[in-house]
């Protein structure tokens, strides 16, 4: 009886672990969502600010970009350089955003949910560009399937 429970607890223990890598690759990674308002769109969870950097130099497009408030303020204070590419700038997290270095972004958008921060979105729409959204911290998940969800509905 003693074999079985050992045996039942490895068992608990390599789901959970698993999980865990599942839930660790799925957040690491850029995913296309396809098109939305004539916009491809995309979303990473929990990027490291360099590798935002990168990607924001590298996309062909203009980008609007949603994400939440402490990645966008990380970014913009970390980069000393002009990133070109980022159009828009959305906080789907926080009423008001301001940054500093970023005169030549065309808009800067504070949203206190991502639901707002689509709407504001859909009414800035630019043909040919990119929307791209981020969300990090302990609330991630939660911020994902927000987003999911909301995109789902304008896909449809």
């Amino acid at each position: 009886m003693e074999k079985s429970k050992v045996t039942i607890q490895a068992a608990q223990q390599l789901e959970e672990a698993r999980a865990e890598n599942l839930k660790q690759v799925e957040s690491a990674t850029l995913r296309p969502h396809g098109k939305m308002w004539g916009m491809d769109v995309f979303s990473w969870y929990n990027p490291l600010t360099d590798d935002l950097l990168t990607l924001f130099q590298s996309f062909p497009a203009p980008i609007t970009w949603i994400g939440d408030h402490s990645i966008i303020k990380n970014v913009f204070s970390t980069s000393s350089e002009s990133l070109d590419n980022l159009s828009i700038v959305c906080a789907h997290n926080h009423g008001s955003l301001e940054l500093e270095n970023a005169s030549y972004l065309d808009e800067t958008h504070g949203a206190e949910s991502i639901k707002q921060a689509f709407e504001f979105v859909k009414a800035k729409k630019q043909k040919n560009g990119i929307i791209f959204f981020t969300a990090s911290g302990s609330d991630w998940a939660n911020q994902r399937d927000t987003f999911e969800y909301h995109l789902k509905i304008e896909q449809a």
